[in-house]
């Protein structure tokens, strides 16, 4: 049985934000990853995405590990199931969308390995952990001919970096 996400006021505003790059710093425990899963579960069952038919979204983490805890497993549990094309690729951290669509799941611990595919939505999970050169290689491909990619940078505070 899939789960419903509730969001606070706080996070509703985040995530009912039509802007097409969005930045939230934002304190320990205010609920960044459910605010990034909720918005990634509207725009994949979007009618832009099922129009699309090949629409692409990443979540960016700053390890594998951290993808995996903190994303991968609620994703699992919180999209809705009528969505879902077959089973989700589990080593690979993809899930595909009987729309087109697909979630693929990254950490940032290797930015030589964030390149590709035109990106439709880019989240970055704790981005001020992340190094700025993983948004470097990641850049070019929300700015390609085809796709007019949106994103979200959420995170803590980490000093004064890219982030800030």
């Amino acid at each position: 049985m899939t789960e419903e996400i509730t969001l606070s006021e706080a996070q509703s505003i985040i995530a009912s934000c039509n802007k097409r790059n969005i930045v939230a710093c934002c304190g320990r425990r205010f609920g960044k990853t459910y605010v990034a899963l909720a918005k990634i579960c509207t725009k994949a069952t979007s009618k832009r995405a099922t129009q699309r038919g090949d629409y692409e979204i990443w979540y960016v983490a700053p390890t594998k590990d951290q993808a995996r805890n903190i994303f991968w497993d609620k994703l699992k549990r919180f999209m809705p199931r009528q969505y879902v094309e077959g089973k989700p690729n589990e080593s690979r951290m993809v899930m595909k969308l009987i729309n087109g669509c697909q979630i693929k799941v990254f950490s940032a611990e290797e930015p030589d390995h964030l390149v590709g595919t035109g990106i439709d939505f880019l989240v970055m999970d704790e981005a001020a952990l992340c190094s700025k050169e993983a948004y470097d290689y990641i850049a070019p491909a929300l700015a390609d001919k085809h796709h007019d990619g949106e994103t979200l940078f959420i995170s803590t505070p980490r000093g004064y970096n890219w982030f800030y």
